[in-house]
């Protein structure tokens, strides 16, 4: 039951996806992607399994129209190990987020703050997918330099959870 939820759901993030890109053309330029790296602390005893600190990769993309008016939606897909290699002992979350600006400072500075929702892809000793969902703050430190911090919250899976708290530093295109 829970791995067709879990489709439905991806369908459901393919379809809001398609249904933006729909009215307006998409932008593949760069200008739409954002790269991030950070690390990830966990907060679950299965994933801390891996170690205290993981490392962590990032991209986001930039959807043409926002689902809520007086921000902007994205999709960000990450990828958590101990290391750059791949396999098991990592996270990858997959999610749609929407991101809500703040106060603005010097230099095109701002603060904001996000939301998202998605899947889990959880590889320690078993793989499962799983609901996930981030929150959290960040500052945009100049026009394409940014830092932030994340909460993430999953649901149990046969390889545990993916409850962790991150920090990234970025660069928008």
């Amino acid at each position: 039951m829970n791995k067709i939820a879990l489709t439905v759901a991806a369908l459901g993030l393919v379809g809001i996806s398609t249904a933006q890109v729909a009215n307006k053309s998409a932008d593949f330029t760069l200008s739409s992607y954002t790269l991030k790296a950070g690390g990830i602390f966990p907060v679950d005893n299965d994933l801390s399994n891996l170690g205290d600190n993981l490392l962590a990769i990032g991209i986001e993309y930039r959807l043409p129209d926002t689902l809520l008016k007086g921000g902007e939606t994205f999709i960000s897909a990450e990828y958590w190990s101990r290391g750059l290699r791949f396999g098991k002992g990592s996270v990858i979350p997959i999610t749609i987020n929407q991101r809500f600006y703040g106060q603005r400072f010097a230099n095109n500075g701002q603060t904001y703050a996000f939301l998202g929702v998605g899947v889990g892809i959880i590889d320690i000793n078993t793989s499962d997918n799983v609901f996930l969902g981030r929150a959290g703050l960040g500052i945009n430190l100049n026009e394409n330099i940014f830092a932030e911090v994340a909460g993430y919250i999953s649901d149990r899976s046969n390889a545990g959870r993916a409850n962790a708290i991150g920090f990234f530093f970025g660069y928008r295109f």
